[in-house]
């Protein structure tokens, strides 16, 4: 297993309001229930964890504004999928605590979006910076992208070869285009 401990970013946008999980006290976005693995359960590699920052999924209560958030994310692989989780906190390279969202992505029909514009996501920032991972929800069928945001140009390489190493569909000619 690689030692690949990294700072970065990470956004997610939708329109729906957060889901809860109340087996285990965790609140997720309804697309983020897709994942069949057991809850806190390891993928089989780690590819990459480390700091990001991710699009809010969720909205203010007050406000209904979103905004960033900085967590701590683990990506691994697991058979023909890969797995994103998402924690509050992390140190010394590992996660601390429960996972608060998680992904299970197809590794064949997520795409990779590794210098998105605005024409991709609202949020994205200059080229270099973030990543944006286009999912469908399983159940509805329903897309989502997910804006990942890195602090230095180091890390955005580092996972852009991560992701291209698991995904078969990165930078599609479609994904950069309305």
């Amino acid at each position: 297993m690689p030692d690949t401990v990294s700072r970065m970013t990470t956004s997610f946008l939708s329109d729906d309001s957060m889901g809860s999980n109340s087996d285990k006290g965790v609140s997720f976005h309804p697309a983020c229930r897709t994942s069949s693995l057991p809850h806190g359960e390891v993928p089989d590699g780690v590819l990459y964890q480390g700091f990001m920052e991710k699009y809010s999924i969720g909205r203010s209560s007050l406000l209904g504004v979103k905004n960033w958030k900085r967590r701590f994310f683990v990506i691994g692989s697991y058979g023909p999928y890969a797995r994103l989780e998402y924690y509050k906190d992390g140190r010394e390279g590992r996660p601390l605590g429960a996972a608060c969202g998680d992904l299970q992505l197809d590794r064949h029909t997520t795409r990779i979006v590794t210098h998105p514009s605005t024409l991709t996501h609202e949020k994205a920032g200059p080229i270099g910076q973030n990543i944006c991972i286009i999912f469908y929800d399983r159940e509805t069928g329903r897309e989502f992208r997910l804006l990942l945001r890195m602090e230095s140009r180091e890390d955005h390489i580092q996972l852009s070869q991560v992701l291209t190493s698991i995904f078969s569909k990165v930078d599609l000619p479609s994904d950069y285009s309305c």
